[in-house]
């Protein structure tokens, strides 16, 4: 597995946020071929949690701590 990176969904040199929310992670061949392009790679509960980051206004390691129980969640779901 690739080492993966962190990029922002809208480049900073577009204007876009140096916050939580503007952030994804990709692999280097992604990251490089979407350049300073707009590109959200985000999956829908990624997004999901985006949009519930904001409505609570929680701190970012209780909001990394509940992604990270929903992402565990999903990946028991499909093994299922």
């Amino acid at each position: 597995m690739e080492d993966l990176q962190w990029d922002h969904v809208i480049p900073l040199s577009r204007d876009g946020m140096h916050c939580i929310t503007n952030l994804q992670r990709l692999c280097r061949k992604c990251n490089e071929r979407k350049h300073v392009g707009a590109a959200d790679y985000r999956t829908e509960i990624q997004k999901v949690w985006v949009i519930e980051f904001e409505r609570k206004k929680e701190s970012i390691s209780e909001a990394v701590d509940r992604n990270a129980k929903v992402y565990f969640e999903s990946q028991i779901k499909k093994e299922k």
